[in-house]
């Protein structure tokens, strides 16, 4: 926008977000067991993402977390529906508009599944091909990878069959 006062002009511009990060897109959220676990495509420059939830798609959506991959995995949640939107922020805290809303619906208690048994990891070239015994119930499987013999398990990706190549 331009104002003019006289003789001097002046440019500005008024935003509530900063910087060029856009909203990410491809938000998508699929329940399993008492989690559920969100995934959506990079934004180029973002450092980070806000997790947002809400109780309702309309409602007031709450910072949950912040991330830095673009996966998210919501614990412990009790039966119902939640709305999650995610946001791009950069190391100097701009922050993005949020995304587009998706949602799933937690719907029994993850102490109904059993834990799967019989994991067989075979290397393939570069790949390692995952397989292990189906669980009555499991409509998916999460999927874990440990890159050292100390470290903390990351969450990877979702599986809907007892198989998966990394």
């Amino acid at each position: 926008q331009r104002a003019q006062a006289g003789r001097v002009a002046a440019t500005f511009s008024c935003c509530c977000y900063g910087g060029d990060l856009s909203a990410p897109t491809g938000l998508s959220a699929v329940a399993s067991g008492t989690s559920i676990v969100l995934s959506w495509n990079s934004v180029s420059g973002a450092d980070g993402y806000n997790i947002y939830r809400s109780d309702s798609v309309t409602g007031d959506y709450k910072a949950i977390d912040t991330v830095f991959s673009v996966y998210y995995t919501d614990l412990d949640l009790s039966a119902g529906t939640y709305y999650y939107t995610v946001s791009a922020v950069s190391s100097t805290g701009t922050e993005s508009p949020q995304s587009s809303s998706a949602s799933a619906t937690v719907t029994g208690s993850g102490g109904d599944l059993s834990a799967p048994t019989g994991l067989s990891a075979v290397a393939s070239g570069t790949s390692v091909d995952l397989s292990w015994n189906s669980v009555n119930g499991a409509d998916a499987y999460n999927i874990y990878r440990n890159d050292s013999t100390n470290g903390d398990y990351n969450y990877l990706d979702i599986a809907y069959s007892p198989s998966y190549t990394d």
